[in-house]
C-alpha cells in the first residue's frame, strides 16, 4: 500500500531544499491535443458500447467471441472447455498456437484448433499432449466511442462531474493536467535530489521488494502455464538471479520512491 511498518523513513531519507525547485513552461502549458487526447482516452472510452461483427474475417488484434471444448485423443479433459469466451487475438492469453489458428475465420464457422501443451504445463496430466478444441468463432467485437458534444456532457456527466457542456469539461481537464504536470515535475526534482541508503534496510523489507520484482513474470507465467524459470528463459534470462540482477535497478528506484513518500 505504499507504507513500510515498522520503518522510519527519514533514517534513510535525506530530503532536499524545495524552496529552490522551479517550474519548466512545458509543466505550466497543456495544448488542446493533450486535452482531447485524455477525454477520449479517459473518458469516452469508458462509455463505448460494442457492435457484434459478422461479416468479415477474425484478424490478429480482434477481441473475438468463441465457444470451444477441447479433447486429449478424443476425451474431453477438465478445464478445456468454454463458451461465450471474449478472446483477444495475439494477446497470448491461452497456449502458444491457439490464437493464431482463429485468424482468417468467419463468424458463423465451426473448426478445430491443434495445439500442443507445454511440457512443464502447470496442469501435469496435460504437459506435453497434443490437443484439439473445437472452436466456434460466434463473432468479433467492435468498439465504438461516442461523440463528444453538449448533449453527451450534459446527459453522461452532469450528476457525475458537473459538467453541462464540452467547454466546461475541457477547462476541468486542462486544470486536471496541468496539477499532475506540475506535481510530476516537483516530485521528479525531489526524486533526483533526494539521498537514500537502502544497504541498511531491513533483510525483510529488502526481500519484500524482490518478491514484488519477481510479481508479474510469476503471474505471466502462471498465465502462460508454465514454470517462472521456463517463461523468464524464453525472454532471454539463464536463471532467475539474472532477472533479478538485471532488474536491480528497478528495484532501488521503487524502494527510493516509496521511503521519499514516507518521509
Amino acid at each position: 500500500n505504499g507504507y513500510l511498518k515498522g520503518i522510519t523513513a527519514l533514517d534513510y531519507v535525506t530530503l532536499p531544499d524545495t524552496e529552490s525547485f522551479t517550474l519548466s513552461d512545458d509543466a505550466t502549458t497543456v495544448s488542446d491535443s493533450d486535452i482531447d487526447d485524455y477525454i477520449s482516452n479517459n473518458i469516452l472510452s469508458n462509455y463505448k458500447t460494442t457492435n457484434e461483427i459478422t461479416n468479415r474475417a477474425a484478424e490478429n488484434g480482434d477481441t473475438v467471441n468463441i465457444d470451444f471444448a477441447g479433447s486429449i485423443d478424443g476425451v474431453a479433459f477438465d478445464g478445456g472447455t468454454g463458451s461465450d469466451y471474449d478472446l483477444t487475438l495475439g494477446s497470448g492469453t491461452f497456449i502458444d498456437g491457439f490464437e493464431d489458428q482463429i485468424v482468417g475465420h468467419m463468424p458463423g464457422e465451426t473448426f478445430d484448433v491443434n495445439v500442443t501443451f507445454p511440457d512443464d504445463y502447470q496442469a501435469t496430466n496435460l504437459a506435453g499432449k497434443d490437443a484439439v478444441f473445437a472452436t466456434t468463432l460466434n463473432y468479433i467485437n467492435e468498439d465504438v466511442t461516442p461523440d463528444l458534444t453538449d448533449d453527451w456532457v450534459s446527459s453522461n456527466l452532469a450528476e457525475s462531474m458537473g459538467m453541462n457542456n464540452v467547454a466546461e469539461l475541457k477547462t476541468f481537464v486542462s486544470n486536471s493536467l496541468l496539477f499532475n504536470q506540475e506535481a510530476n515535475e516537483l516530485y521528479g526534482q525531489l526524486y533526483d535530489a533526494a539521498e537514500v541508503n537502502t544497504d541498511t534496510l531491513p533483510e525483510d523489507v529488502q526481500q519484500y521488494f524482490t518478491n514484488t520484482v519477481l510479481y508479474q513474470p510469476y503471474l505471466y507465467a502462471q498465465m502462460r502455464g508454465v514454470s517462472l524459470e521456463t517463461m523468464l528463459s524464453q525472454a532471454g534470462y539463464s536463471s532467475v538471479d539474472e532477472y533479478l540482477e538485471n532488474s536491480e535497478s528497478s528495484k532501488q528506484s521503487m524502494i527510493k520512491q516509496i521511503l521519499i513518500m514516507q518521509a
